[in-house]
């Protein structure tokens, strides 16, 4: 799986395609459910747009998450709550 995000949805990585670290990762439109599948990955910027994406608590375990990009009305104000203070949330 993570072979898959490093070739399809890098932009910015640290080093080389290889590398777990990311400055933004596009997820939208993806079969993803889930956001522990992303779990060992440093991302910055994480876009959920039109994702199967539904429980928002997990992305505390992304420690180096800054802004994350979801669509209007994708989540409710309850899931969106789940989302760690220092995380910026941008609505597309």
């Amino acid at each position: 799986m993570r072979r898959i995000f490093q070739d399809s949805f890098v932009q910015g990585s640290k080093n080389s395609i290889h590398s777990d670290w990311f400055q933004a990762l596009d997820i939208s439109h993806s079969d993803i459910y889930n956001v522990s599948e992303l779990f060992g990955l440093e991302v910055k910027k994480l876009i959920l747009c039109n994702t199967l994406i539904t429980d928002l608590k997990p992305i505390h375990e992304l420690r180096s998450l800054r802004d994350l990009v979801v669509n209007e009305g994708q989540f409710t104000t309850e899931q969106l709550q789940q989302i760690p203070k220092g995380v910026k949330v941008t609505f597309r």
